[in-house]
C-alpha cells in the first residue's frame, strides 16, 4: 500500500504466529528494504543487514510503535523523516487492527460479548471516524457522527440498541474503505497543523482500542471465531526450562522531558530517575503448566 505524503515509498505487510513482518517499497531504486527482529521494543533491534536488504519483525502488541519507529530509522537512516514515520506506524496500526477484527465470523459483528459496551461492529468503524475527525473532518457527515459516539445507553443503563440499529455489514466496509482514502488523502494533498501530535493521538487511540478489543473478543464464544488450527511445538516445549535471571542496580528512567519534543500524554511528563537496587527475576512468564500445578 501506499504511504500517505510519501510517493516514492510503499509499505506492505504479513503476519503469522502473532509476528508482523514490515517491508518497505523504495519505488524510485526498486528496493525492498525490510528490518531484522527485535524480541521487544524494550529488547532494542540489532543493526540492519544491508542497504537493501533488511527485514524487520516485530511483535504485535501494545506498545510495537516503539520497536516499529526505531527499526524504519535503523533501515532508512535520514531518509525518512518524522512525519513519514509517523505515517508508517499509523499504517502499521491499521494492519494490526484488522487482523483482530478478522478472528470474527462475519454473521457475528453484530454481537455484543460485553452487555456493558458497543456490538463489535462499532468498533469497525469507530476507528476510522475518529482518524477522520482529527484529520480530515467532513461536515454533514451520519456515519462518522455515529461511529464517533456510537448509540449510547439512556440513564446509565445498558445498552438497548439492536443490531437492525447500526449500518449492514457492506455499508461499514464501504465506509472503512472511503474513510481510510479520505485520510490517506488529506495526508498526501495538504498541509495538516499539528499532524505530527494528531497522528500520534490516533495511533495511541486505535492502539488502545486493539487491547481492549483482546479482551472483549475473548469473551466471544470460540464457535463464533475463525478457526485456526496450528501444530503443537514440541520441540519449543522441550527447550523450555524455568530460568532465573540476575538484573544489576542502575538507573531506570520513567516518563519524558517536555523539552524531548516527542509525544506523550500527560501522565507520562515528566522524567523521573530511580536508582534500582540488583534484583532477580524469572525469564520466561508462568506458563499455563506452571499455574496448573499451582492451583
Amino acid at each position: 500500500m501506499g504511504i500517505p505524503g510519501c510517493p516514492d515509498l510503499a509499505f506492505s505487510t504479513a503476519s503469522a504466529d502473532n509476528i508482523l513482518i514490515v517491508l518497505i517499497h523504495n519505488v524510485s531504486n526498486a528496493n525492498w528494504s525490510m528490518m531484522d527482529k527485535g524480541s521487544s521494543p524494550s529488547a532494542g533491534l540489532p543493526s540492519t543487514r544491508s542497504a537493501t536488504q533488511n527485514v524487520t519483525v516485530l511483535p504485535l502488541e501494545h506498545g510495537t510503535k516503539l520497536a516499529l519507529h526505531s527499526a524504519m530509522q535503523l533501515a532508512f537512516g535520514e531518509a525518512l523523516a518524522s512525519p513519514q514515520l509517523t505515517r508508517m506506524r499509523l499504517l502499521a496500526a491499521r494492519v494490526h487492527t484488522d487482523r483482530l477484527f478478522r478472528i470474527v465470523l462475519p454473521s457475528y459483528l453484530y454481537d455484543r460479548p460485553i452487555p456493558e459496551r458497543h456490538r463489535i461492529i462499532f468498533y469497525m468503524g469507530h476507528l476510522e471516524a475518529f482518524e477522520a475527525n482529527l484529520l480530515a473532518p467532513q461536515p454533514n457527515s451520519d456515519l462518522d457522527r455515529l461511529f464517533a459516539f456510537g448509540i449510547d445507553p439512556v440513564d446509565g443503563s445498558l445498552p438497548v440498541d439492536q443490531p437492525s440499529d447500526w449500518p449492514t455489514c457492506e455499508a461499514v466496509t464501504k465506509y472503512v474503505a472511503e474513510t481510510r482514502q479520505r485520510v490517506n488523502e488529506a495526508l498526501s494533498w495538504s498541509q495538516i497543523e499539528n499532524e505530527d501530535l494528531l497522528l500520534n493521538v490516533a495511533i495511541e487511540h486505535r492502539l488502545m482500542h486493539a487491547e481492549t478489543l483482546t479482551y472483549l473478543l475473548h469473551q466471544l464464544p470460540l464457535e463464533k471465531k475463525v478457526s485456526v488450527s496450528l501444530p503443537a511445538n514440541r520441540q519449543a516445549e522441550a527447550l523450555w526450562i524455568p530460568q532465573v535471571v540476575a538484573i544489576p542496580e542502575g538507573i531506570a528512567t520513567l516518563g519524558l522531558c517536555t523539552s524531548s519534543g516527542q509525544f506523550g500524554w500527560d501522565n507520562e511528563f515528566q522524567q523521573h530517575r530511580v536508582d534500582v537496587p540488583a534484583f532477580r527475576i524469572d525469564r520466561y512468564k508462568v506458563s499455563n503448566g506452571q499455574y496448573l500445578a499451582f492451583i
